[in-house]
């Protein structure tokens, strides 16, 4: 017992030392709280609060480099809002005694250190105040511009910081009128009237750094102070080793545009849509959806709001909300004829229930034979991987069928297998593409069912004063929504119902492809495998398939809506996610700065 509880001691003692953290600091950073309040006159005073723990040194200082124009004035260190003593030129070798209390700086020749002496160990809060002259610059293409670095490499380690550039002036930041970068760290950049900010997420590891590039109008600012090179020159040389989830500048700019070939003139595909309504009537009742969109008004902007109230919200869906009568009921048949996406604006469609219906066409059409690949190091898990099968191309129904498949066989690359990591590091380099591709399913959606009466415009007023329009559904709109809803019910329960079907291959595979656009998918391939236990032998694809679409298909929309709140609108200087790497040759540039 004594040797075995030995042999435990000593492995928790490895253990601990396994996982212990890797690095110990004597000195670090809590936090850095900067704000960078710019003035009329082109120059900027820097505010910066940080709380620090020191247990070694006698100092602590922030190192200025690459000042190009500018210079560093009205230097000042408070503590607890006393201001420290200021001696001007600092010596580095002075004592702890000597330095408590008093500030300054040091000229190293290359890069200059403000310094202040630390008082005493432990917890400390200070506030550094100092003015940078010519942060501004005008460029040669009329815009102006400020490029640099707030926080250096080499630094101690620092938890969290937070940088706020904001005006004197009474300038408003609005994109894409301003517009910037941040470079050198994992976190996020934003812009909004008051303030373009950067904020780390999580560890600042000490090789990161913090650059921030802001091109905004001209004559923002009252300043001769100028560079000879124009926006889009400072805007290269600054994605010179940049990055965002594996991207380049470069790659962005080449990829954003519209695939060879692609079109989005849909409305004319040959085999779009039926010239009739292809869908079974049953009882129904209609409904109308009052969603007037609340609008706040403001004096300065009631012109703006009274314009938007005369435009007709075309995008504004109905609320397809389901008539109380048919909630429970069941419908039997498949309640539309036509192609599913003819449906996307009345009825839930998300995008990734529209990717797993078209891989499961496919997989059945035999264009796609679905595959599996494992991953993970420590913990292996199966993925989908779709084999191309070049020589049976789908069966295309419409113009954006094909497109998403052009995306699909790009995706894939030499060689034609998609894994999911393909597809979706495909959709976050082609954000923009894909995103046309799915607000033209939605415009395509409304034009058809408007045309063939499924829905109607309909006048109304906000606040009982402003006109504007909506799309509501018409009574045999509401009547198919009914359908639906009920048919969804009779898949879900489809083994409990006593007038079962005998097994019939072409349509359940309608039956699934209708569940995957409702989200249903792998309940009702459960509830066919109730009434036929074999269904695996004679389906295109089994449950695992049907599992490994589902999550596919989330895992593209995920990437899809995380590529639109950062990479599109971070390359293009709409704030996001920061950039690792690039900002190279930022004014301000230095290295180091902490305790010592």
């Amino acid at each position: 017992m004594k040797k075995f509880r030995r042999v435990i001691s000593l492995a928790l003692v490895l253990f601990l030392m396994l996982f212990q953290p890797s690095q110990i600091y004597a000195n670090d950073i809590e936090s850095i709280d900067i704000e960078a309040k710019l003035q009329d006159n082109g120059s900027v005073i820097i505010t910066d609060h940080r709380v620090f723990n020191a247990q070694t040194g006698t100092e602590h200082f922030i190192s200025i480099g690459n000042l190009g124009n500018s210079q560093i004035i009205d230097f000042k260190v408070f503590e607890n809002d006393q201001q420290l003593q200021d001696i001007g030129e600092w010596n580095v070798n002075a004592s702890f005694e000597e330095k408590a209390g008093k500030y300054g700086i040091n000229d190293t020749g290359s890069e200059l250190e403000l310094c202040f002496g630390l008082g005493s160990y432990g917890r400390k809060e200070f506030t550094i105040q100092y003015t940078i002259t010519n942060f501004i610059y005008n460029l040669t293409d009329g815009y102006q511009m400020f490029y640099w670095q707030f926080i250096n490499p080499n630094m101690d380690y620092t938890n969290s910081i937070n940088i706020s550039v904001t005006t004197a002036n009474g300038f408003k930041f609005e994109y894409p009128d301003t517009r910037m970068w941040g470079f050198g760290y994992k976190g996020t950049t934003s812009i909004s009237q008051d303030a373009l900010t950067m904020t780390t997420n999580g560890e600042f590891r000490t090789t990161d750094y913090m650059v921030m590039l802001s091109i905004m109008p001209a004559n923002t600012f009252h300043t001769t102070n100028s560079l000879d090179r124009d926006s889009e020159s400072m805007i290269n040389q600054t994605m010179e080793g940049a990055d965002l989830n594996g991207m380049t500048y470069e790659e962005y700019r080449t990829l954003q545009e519209k695939p060879h070939g692609i079109e989005n003139n849909y409305d004319d595909y040959p085999v779009d849509y039926p010239d009739e309504p292809q869908y079974d009537s049953s009882p129904g009742s209609g409904f109308f959806s009052f969603a007037a969109p609340f609008i706040g008004i403001n004096v300065g902007i009631i012109g703006l709001v009274i314009a938007i109230m005369f435009s007709v919200n075309r995008n504004s869906k109905p609320k397809h909300k389901v008539s109380e009568s048919v909630k429970s009921g069941y419908y039997r048949e498949i309640p539309y004829k036509g192609l599913f996406l003819d449906l996307e604006f009345l009825i839930d469609m998300p995008v990734s229930n529209i990717i797993s219906a078209f891989i499961l066409k496919w997989v059945e059409e035999g264009a796609l034979v679905d595959d599996i690949e494992i991953v993970g190091i420590f913990t292996s898990r199966e993925k989908l991987a779709l084999k191309i099968n070049k020589d049976s191309p789908p069966k295309f129904g419409s113009g954006l069928e094909e497109t998403l498949w052009y995306m699909v066989v790009h995706a894939a690359g030499d060689d034609a297998i998609l894994s999911e990591k393909e597809f979706n590091r495909y959709i976050r380099r082609n954000i923009t593409v894909f995103n046309e591709w799915t607000e033209d399913i939605t415009n395509r959606s409304r034009k058809l069912l408007a045309k063939h009466e499924f829905i109607k415009e309909e006048k109304y007023r906000v606040l009982g004063i402003f006109p504007s329009t909506r799309y509501v559904e018409t009574p045999v709109g509401q009547k198919l929504i009914d359908n639906i809803s009920m048919f969804k019910n009779y898949l879900k329960d489809f083994s409990l119902l006593d007038e079962r079907p005998v097994s019939n291959v072409k349509l359940w595979n309608e039956y699934l492809i209708w569940a995957a656009i409702l989200g249903i998918s792998k309940e009702v391939y459960e509830q066919l495998k109730i009434v036929d236990p074999r269904i695996d032998e004679y389906m295109p694809y089994n449950y695992n398939t049907i599992l490994l679409t589902t999550n596919f298909a989330h895992a593209a929309q995920l990437t899809q809506s995380n590529a639109n709140s950062s990479s599109g609108s971070s390359f293009s200087g709409g704030g996001g996610s920061s950039f690792g790497g690039g900002g190279g040759g930022s004014f301000g540039g230095g290295s180091g700065g902490g305790t010592r």
